[in-house]
């Protein structure tokens, strides 16, 4: 007589134990994959604070940097205006004293 469960099945007991294990190894995966997602997470939140400490750094620092320097470049040129027309200067002698881009000899804007 062989061993059979009350619906006509072989007891399997050794499928038991596989079916658990497969459980436990899946279960196994899915708190390594919960803990890679977490420091996926925490990485991505770290780049969103270093971003927005790069946009702040630029507001603060660099763009009243730029313009301090333009303010200063524009004191500069109306000196130089003022000692061309003294000493009878063409009118655009004190833009030669600025850069211009290679193209057309336009003269660079920030």
């Amino acid at each position: 007589m062989s061993a059979k469960s009350s619906r006509g099945r072989r007891a399997d007991p050794a499928g038991n134990e596989r079916r658990r294990a497969g459980e436990q190894s899946l279960k196994d995966h899915g708190a390594r994959l919960s803990a890679l997602i977490a420091s996926g997470d925490a990485a991505l939140e770290e780049r969103r604070k270093a971003e927005r400490a790069r946009i702040d750094h630029r507001v603060r620092s660099i763009i009243t940097l730029v313009a301090d320097i333009n303010a200063a470049r524009g004191a500069l040129f109306g000196n130089l205006a003022g000692k061309g027309a003294q000493a009878g200067l063409p009118v655009d002698w004190p833009s030669r004293f600025f850069k211009r881009d290679g193209i057309g000899g336009r003269r660079l804007t920030n």
